[in-house]
């Protein structure tokens, strides 16, 4: 396994404010970006948001995503070492849908999908996956050994307690 990816989270604060997309979020949601960039630079790994119904936490944790990928490319080397690699778990196939159109058509951030036959794109450094996918044990097995992620999205955490996401949690 590598190493924790370092991160200065004050600066890829700094660093998301200066974006465009980050200026179509509401108020609310960039204080809330805020909020999880200073409790990660504190040191706590494990965040929860909660946001009533319909006031945009796809358009947030997308928003996230952008920032975390693009934050670590202008870091990376040439060759694409170093971008960070982000898992996001949903428990049904209209959040995955949901989430990969506001990444892409958004966010214009392509990413992979693990949903039963629609298992594509999986060398993406951001993944979509259904839990009920890659919560089968042969599947996640395979995973665990090759790929690393640096960030975990739960979206729905409310169902995180349930044996299949502590199963994935504790692969990563």
């Amino acid at each position: 396994m590598e190493e924790p990816r370092q991160i200065d989270f004050a600066d890829l604060d700094a660093y998301s404010r200066r974006q465009s997309y980050h200026r179509d979020l509401r108020p609310y949601q960039q204080e809330n970006k805020s909020a999880i960039y200073k409790a990660w630079g504190e040191g706590k790994i494990s965040v929860m948001l909660q946001m009533p119904t319909g006031t945009g936490k796809t358009h947030l944790f997308a928003s996230l995503i952008k920032d975390i990928q693009d934050y670590t490319f202008d870091r990376a080397s040439a060759t694409r070492q170093g971008i960070a690699k982000i898992l996001v778990l949903v428990h049904r196939m209209e959040l995955i849908e949901q989430i990969q159109r506001t990444l892409t058509v958004r966010y214009r951030h392509e990413c992979g999908i693990v949903s039963g036959p629609a298992t594509i794109w999986t060398s993406r450094n951001v993944i979509v996956a259904s839990v009920q996918t890659l919560g089968r044990r042969k599947r996640l097995k395979s995973w665990e050994s090759e790929v690393d992620f640096d960030f975990i999205i739960i979206d729905e955490a409310h169902h995180s307690t349930a044996d299949s996401y502590q199963r994935i949690r504790n692969a990563w």
